[in-house]
This record gives structure tokens, sequence and C-alpha cells, in this order.
């Protein structure tokens, strides 16, 4: 084998190890980028699950549900409630 070709082995040998080091790493950031996009989406969903329930237990208190009321003393207590 001529040292051209050890060369160009080395070479092709070289290449191989960068692509699979950045197959690697762009799989990593993928990853960690989906998800901290997901807990962000899901964070945004709780929140405005959390807001249009608020909206539905005060119209129940308003009419006397003692259910929504419960909803109401449990969103007070994780801090959740509008308090006026």
């Amino acid at each position: 084998m001529s040292d051209q070709d050890k060369l160009n082995q080395m070479k092709e040998a070289a290449k191989r190890g960068a692509m699979q080091a950045a197959e690697a790493a762009f799989e990593s950031g993928y990853n960690s980028g989906f998800f901290n996009g997901y807990q962000v989406g899901e964070t945004v969903g709780y929140v405005r699950g959390i807001d249009s329930l608020k909206a539905a237990v005060s119209d129940g208190l308003r009419h006397g549900s003692p259910e929504c009321a419960k909803a109401m003393q449990s969103l007070k207590s994780l801090g959740l409630a509008d308090d006026e």
C-alpha cells in the first residue's frame, strides 16, 4: 500500500469520525430543544387551562355551587386564584 493510499484511508477515517461526532451533537441538540419546547408548551397549556377554569369556578360560585367553592379553595391553596 502506498503512502498516498494510507493518507487517503486516514482522511476517510477522520471524515467518518467527524461525521459521527456531528450526528451525535445534532441528536443531542435536537432532543434538548424538543424537551425544552415541550416543557414550554405544557406550561402554556396549563396556564390557559387554569385561566379558563377560573371563569367557570367563579360562575359556579355566583350560583352557590359547593363543588365550585371547594375548587376555588384548592386554587387559593395552590396560589392560583386571583385575590380581589
